[in-house]
């Protein structure tokens, strides 16, 4: 939970800061693994007929093709920091206007 609040407060704050028309594109790249996830989910629900308690987000695929709890949450963190870390280089790097 913690993690989510840090990327969601980082999203604000960087939006806040910049005026360039990328400034809309940087909370959706550091939030863009959780609301994959989000929407993969309901798709995959809606298309099978599926109740809300199956387990259809990421994590529960991933242990499915045999990676173990902590090699699961690893690869997820990682890739929430490769977002984060490329909306914060997106927001840094490029020239306000």
């Amino acid at each position: 939970m913690f993690l989510g609040y840090a990327l969601g407060t980082l999203a604000v704050m960087l939006v806040i800061k910049s005026t360039t028309a990328i400034s809309v594109f940087v909370p959706i790249v550091i939030l863009g693994f959780p609301l994959l996830n989000l929407f993969f989910v309901i798709l995959l629900r809606y298309l099978r007929y599926r109740p809300p308690d199956k387990e259809d987000d990421i994590y529960h695929r991933m242990m499915a093709l045999g990676l173990s709890h902590k090699q699961t949450v690893f690869t997820i963190y990682t890739s929430n920091l490769v977002l984060g870390v490329s909306a914060f280089l997106l927001n840094v790097l490029l020239p306000a206007k």
